[in-house]
């Protein structure tokens, strides 16, 4: 398989293919086509450093294809059995095998208001007249599955919350678009599709909101687009190609986004191997990084980026450096290298590919350690690195696999638990 950075005609033909729900099979007639055409590389492309198949699939530049989703296919109706692959329409969820009335729950998060504990969700209970978990962690609840209708997710990758009214932002990987959510999970709006016109998305990968709207990583197009809250396009920059410094804005495979309180804008820029850093119009004033490696300010594809707000972190730039299975934290992005590095929890269980970073803007902050199929939760206000584990490998309610987004609101955190279609979200209690 060729894992070079692809040309327009091959954009195009996954374009192409995509629409019609399918890949074309490697060393296929029409592959073995496009492949003659595109034989020779620019040098600028031939620059770039090239991933190897095992990167390819760590990194999540290849989606699974064998389990797509099909949009033309027909939806299943109420009543009809269902399955991943057989999507229910919208309004609609596969409960048990069969399409049923999709329910958003109106059971409270923590602090709501509550008369009883039937009234709060998950673990949580009603005390003192407020939905509480009194103890060290807290299931909440979940909502999504595989498919293409509303509130079904395709390998989600990036989450962020509104710390204005608690609202959820997913970037819907393998659908091409976002989605917004209450914090309970009730559908409020979506936009984008597949393509590269404004508003339209190539693989969106990450997403952050601030006061100044929603910002989309949309990766295979190589650039930043801003919306506001319900989606409506507000200005874009970056295209592909290798830059470090001055010069054209330029990404390549980027993955991660964060906003800070003044408006600033941080990219994760995982084939460059470089943190840029935008204000809210999206001019650079800065690049995080002095090359690919191990050493303080190196990275090796860093995935995610997010700023810190906790007491002793306050203002810190922390990075997810996923091929080094760390995360790096800078006071301020003008630092000339990493004021300290992350490697493992406070049980000394070390990270595995950590891909995703988050906060609550307040105590918390949080590594979705991907391989370890797990979130890391840190407290800010204690200094205590790792202090709490959430999720491990599987299916279940409370089980991940490969999550990749993280972020939160007070005590609650919600997870794009990637490879299980679901965003998840727990409450830190107080036990």
């Amino acid at each position: 398989m060729d894992h070079r950075p692809e040309h327009l005609i091959d954009r195009l033909a996954r374009f192409a293919d995509t629409k019609l729900s399918r890949r074309v099979a490697a060393g296929g007639i029409l592959g073995t086509a496009i492949a003659g055409l595109t034989g020779t590389l620019s040098a600028e492309e031939r620059d770039r450093r090239d991933y190897t198949a095992q990167e390819r699939i760590d990194l999540g530049l290849d989606l699974p294809h064998t389990t797509r989703v099909a949009p033309q296919a027909r939806c299943r109706e109420k009543r009809e059995a269902c399955t991943d692959s057989r999507p229910c329409c919208d309004g609609l969820a596969c409960t048990n095998g069969v399409c049923k009335r999709d329910r958003v729950s109106s059971a409270g998060n923590p602090g709501d208001a509550c008369s009883s504990s039937d009234g709060c969700s998950g673990d949580l209970v009603c005390q003192r007249g407020t939905c509480q978990c009194r103890q060290a962690l807290c299931f909440v609840r979940e909502w999504g599955g595989y498919g293409y209708g509303r509130s079904k997710f395709a390998f989600p990758y990036g989450v962020a919350v509104d710390q204005a009214n608690g609202d959820v932002y997913v970037a819907d990987t393998g659908n091409n678009r976002i989605q917004r959510f209450t914090s309970r999970g009730g559908f409020i709006t979506e936009w984008g599709e597949l393509g590269s016109a404004q508003g339209e998305f190539f693989t969106p990968t990450g997403v952050a909101v601030s006061n100044n709207g929603a910002y989309v990583i949309d990766r295979d197009n190589a650039r930043v687009q801003q919306f506001d809250a319900d989606g409506g396009f507000i200005r874009q920059w970056g295209s592909e190609g290798r830059g470090v410094g001055s010069g054209p804005i330029l990404f390549f495979l980027p993955s991660g986004i964060g906003v800070d309180a003044n408006g600033k804008v941080y990219v994760a820029d995982t084939g460059n191997e470089q943190v840029q850093v935008f204000n809210a119009n999206g001019d650079r004033t800065n690049v995080m990084s002095t090359g690919r490696g191990d050493l303080e300010n190196q990275f090796r594809s860093p995935t995610s980026v997010t700023v810190l707000s906790t007491v002793d972190f306050s203002g810190q730039i922390t990075v997810a450096d996923f091929g080094n299975n760390r995360v790096q934290l800078w006071d301020t992005p003008d630092n000339s290298s990493a004021v300290r590095s992350v490697t493992a929890t406070a049980s000394s269980s070390t990270l595995d590919r950590p891909f995703g970073v988050g906060t609550n803007f307040a105590d918390f902050w949080y590594v979705a350690d991907t391989f370890n199929n797990r979130v890391v939760a840190y407290d800010g206000t204690r200094n205590q690195y790792g202090f709490q584990v959430i999720g491990s490998a599987g299916s279940g309610s409370q089980n991940l696999s490969k999550p990749r987004g993280v972020a939160g609101i007070g005590s609650l955190v919600y997870v794009a638990d990637t490879e299980n279609h679901k965003i998840k979200s727990w409450a830190i209690g107080d036990a």
